[in-house]
């Protein structure tokens, strides 16, 4: 039967039920449901512990104008299964632009909650809300089924989260055209459930678990930001492994190695011969060699980007990807859903045959949160349905995963409609975690099964909001503050996630704390079912419902007053584990935690067996002030003590026993980790920062390194040899420790292909991190010819007086692409000092 045949013979079904008597349609939860046919989408009523409400009152189809029309004919067909009332809307009217969910009715006074993973990240109030009725003591929800929407995009019409009398329950539809201005038909699910428990009407995620699930629940990730080089990531993961002793898997995923640098030719990453890896991480071989180690310490995998197009990327040069366009036809400037399959196939295969990953990393795939974030309204090859973009987006993880054979990982970890069978690992973000007070119940109830999940997001990020401006002036304050630190680790043990390197953002000291107690305590809750959820309200443990119930909506909105009651939780696992965790000022006293009483103070934190058999903590040391970071497991017959400079049972360094032996001593502030009588060094070593600079590039880069936008670099005949091809190409010196008062001029002899004008950034010791108010511009001659440029930078306020610690040199800005050769970069003498 053709659709239009099928719709025929459902609407003269509608039409002959017009008049007839009220439908039962059956339970609801702990309710029952009604249909008046002859009222459509309004004829739905849901009673439940004594209130009848209508939950879709008004409810129709819109026009152009956005205005509900009863003209515009919508077929509904409502049915309960499993408790759950679903209602399928269908219509090919044309004239059709969207669906308004109208208003519940009947409810009286009521309260909502934000409960999905998209609210968490940035404390957004715009997604599908949890209400209570505060008259009928029970909980609904309205959630329209992503993978069965015809519609582009949704909108909340109403964010409030209380009030009382009539509101939207569920979310706005809004349908667009494609290019040739055709619509979709309408074609939706929306799922309504009541009960009298609040976790009983918050719906799962429809997709499948993570086959690798219990793999990454037993795994440390290791997370290699910075562009480092690859023999220094290499002596990293040499550290890690030896911490893990061979007991211990490991995920690393390699993130800024592409070529030319972080995204330079997106969405490309490698083509070889002509555009191979970021030559300041290393060759194909460097990378291999870093694969190999990685794998043999569980998987390896290297990071890609399939959204954002560059138009210097080979596949855009080639016509292999296209920019995704709107319904007017211009550019969105991101690649077009439906040559996915092309890029990354090509791609995904050619990272296999030069490296052999095990896992794979695809960025900004999970950071979208919804796929109306990637719709392509092209009218051939486009997508702009929920459901079409949203299979797309499965599609691409799939194809990666199948791949490599391994799990993948992506950016925040937001989309919840992918996480799981379709993308198994990544960074848990809570923007800007740190200012905020947050529930972790919608992770560990709806989500925990799904897979396991690691840290609480790339590291800066739980410090800010977008668009990071500490961070991006080169403050890091996390790494010399250890607290910061605490409550990330606080946070992340708080939902349950496992153990997260972020290198080179943390300090060694977290680094190793991780590895020896986080990564050991995440096997006892990791996939692990919550039984309860308690919040520390008026000096007592009290549920999320109850303290609505009283009167409280939480709050989750960062730039309102944070609610007190997140701010000391208490876990109860289905395996009997407890943990508590505070994030507030005031000290928590825990009684009876397994052996001792322990006062947890700020963004302290407990995890203990009732039977007494394991424990761990970062709390208040036994009749002490100290704080200390402990576990012990006594099925594992493993200890771990980091005294955290105090002096702990004769410990005074980061300890790990086993079985009564100690087997590793870490040593942080001297550089030095002993793992069964084998002693190496933390750090690799590093040359001392230099006092004066001359560098003539005779043999060597002389420690200088290539960064965003260079795509090979090479010293030839005395010269420093660059390809360009970024309108920004960045050249970074060696450390230094340079007197502003001593050099007022940077010499710089080079010919360049293109530009007409280049940049000096500096860094100094009392102001780390680039901006634009540490910068001197100069003008550049492009005729091919060698050309000696004098950069007067002496005057320059945030330059004298200063001790110099790093340069970036840009040496052309503005021109696509480039080539450059640099005879020598010069450090010159103010006047009075010698050389």
């Amino acid at each position: 039967m053709t659709a239009t045949a099928w719709l025929a013979s459902i609407m003269l079904v509608w039409c002959s039920m017009v008049g007839a008597q009220i439908i039962e349609l059956g339970s609801v939860g702990d309710g029952r449901a009604t249909f008046n046919p002859a009222e459509g989408l309004s004829g739905l009523t849901v009673t439940i512990n004594g209130v009848s409400f209508r939950p879709l009152a008004g409810a129709g189809a819109l026009t152009d104008d956005s205005e509900v029309d009863t003209s515009l004919q919508i077929y509904v067909e409502p049915k309960t299964a499993d408790g759950v009332l679903r209602i399928a809307i269908k219509s090919t009217d044309p004239g059709i632009r969207g669906l308004d969910p109208g208003v519940v009715e009947g409810l009286g006074q009521w309260r909502r909650l934000n409960l999905s993973r998209q609210a968490m990240p940035y404390g957004q109030t715009w997604w599908p809300k949890t209400t209570y009725s505060v008259e009928g003591d029970f909980w609904f929800t309205a959630h329209w089924v992503m993978h069965e929407s015809n519609s582009t995009s949704w909108q909340a019409a109403n964010q409030a989260e209380e009030g009382a009398g009539p509101f939207p329950a569920a979310l706005k539809l809004v349908y667009k055209p494609d290019t040739e201005g055709a619509y979709l038909p309408l074609d939706e699910v929306l799922e309504i459930r009541a009960a009298r428990s609040l976790w009983d009407v918050v719906p799962y995620p429809s997709q499948a678990p993570s086959e690798y699930r219990q793999e990454l629940a037993d795994s440390v990730f290791v997370d290699f930001w910075g562009g480092r080089a690859a023999d220094e990531l290499l002596h990293v993961l040499q550290v890690i492994k030896a911490l893990g002793r061979g007991n211990q898997r490991h995920v690393t995923i390699l993130q800024n190695w592409q070529v030319g640098g972080w995204d330079a030719l997106l969405p490309d990453s490698v083509w070889m011969p002509d555009y191979p890896p970021n030559p300041s991480v290393g060759t194909v071989n460097d990378l291999k060699a870093l694969c190999e180690l990685g794998k043999s310490m569980g998987r390896f995998g290297f990071r890609t980007n399939y959204r954002q197009l560059r138009p210097n990327s080979p596949s855009y040069q080639k016509g292999i990807a296209r920019s995704a366009v709107g319904s007017d036809g211009k550019p969105l400037g991101y690649v077009s859903p439906s040559t996915w399959p092309a890029i990354a196939g090509r791609q995904e295969k050619e990272i296999r045959e030069l490296f052999g990953p095990t896992a794979g990393f695809t960025d900004e795939l999970t950071a979208g949160c919804v796929p109306s974030a990637w719709h392509d309204y092209a009218a051939q090859t486009g997508s702009r349905s929920m459901r079409a973009t949203l299979e797309r987006q499965r599609t691409l993880a799939r194809l990666i995963k199948d791949t490599h054979q391994g799990p993948l990982g992506s950016e925040s970890m937001m989309d919840q409609q992918l996480l799981g069978e379709y993308v198994d690992s990544g960074d848990f973000v809570v923007m800007n975690g740190h200012n905020r007070l947050f529930s972790p119940e919608f992770k560990l109830r709806r989500l925990n099964h799904l897979t396991a999940f690691h840290g609480m997001g790339l590291m800066y990020r739980f410090f800010e909001m977008p668009p990071f401006k500490m961070f991006h002036s080169g403050k890091k304050p996390y790494q010399t503050d250890r607290s910061l630190l605490d409550d990330y680790r606080c946070s992340q043990i708080m939902f349950g996630n496992g153990a997260y390197i972020c290198y080179p953002f943390a300090t060694w000291q977290h680094t190793i704390t991780e590895c020896l107690l986080v990564a050991n305590l995440q096997r006892r809750y990791t996939l692990q079912p919550v039984k309860r959820v308690l919040y520390y309200r008026d000096g007592e443990w009290t549920s999320l419902q109850d303290m609505v119930r009283a009167g409280q909506t939480p709050n989750i909105v960062p730039w309102l007053p944070q609610s007190k009651q997140f701010g000391r939780i208490r876990l109860e696992y289905d395996n009997g584990l407890i943990v508590v965790v505070n994030r507030l000022p005031e000290p928590l006293r825990i009684p009876n935690a397994c052996w001792k009483d322990l006062t947890l103070p700020q963004y302290g934190w407990v995890a203990w067996h009732p039977d007494g058999w394991f424990i761990a903590f970062s709390a208040l040391w036994p009749t002490t002030e100290n704080r200390v970071d402990y576990l012990r497991d006594d099925q594992e017959q493993i200890e771990y003590i980091d005294p955290r400079g105090g002096d702990v049972r004769g410990v005074s360094l980061p300890t790990f026993w086993e079985k009564g032996k100690a087997v590793i001593v870490a040593d942080p502030e001297s550089n030095v980790l002993r793992v069964d009588g084998q002693e190496l060094a933390l750090d690799p070593p590093a040359p001392d920062p230099l006092d004066s600079l001359d560098c003539g590039f005779v043999e060597s880069l002389e420690g200088w390194t290539p960064g965003r936008g260079v795509l090979t670099t090479r010293v030839e005949d005395g010269m420093l040899k660059l390809t360009c091809i970024s309108p920004d190409p960045t050249l970074w010196s060696p450390k230094l420790r340079l007197s502003g008062d001593r050099y007022a001029m940077l010499k710089v002899r080079m010919r360049i292909s293109a530009g007409e004008m280049g940049q000096l950034y500096f860094e100094t010791e009392e102001d780390p991190g680039l901006s634009a108010a540490k910068m001197r511009q100069f003008s550049l001659i492009a005729d091919g010819r060698f050309h000696t440029y004098r950069i007067w930078i002496g005057s320059h306020e945030k330059w004298r007086g200063q001790t110099i610690t790093r340069l970036r040199l840009d040496p052309v800005h503005g021109p696509a692409t480039s080539q450059i050769e640099i005879d020598y970069v010069r450090a010159m003498p103010a006047r009075g000092h010698r050389q």
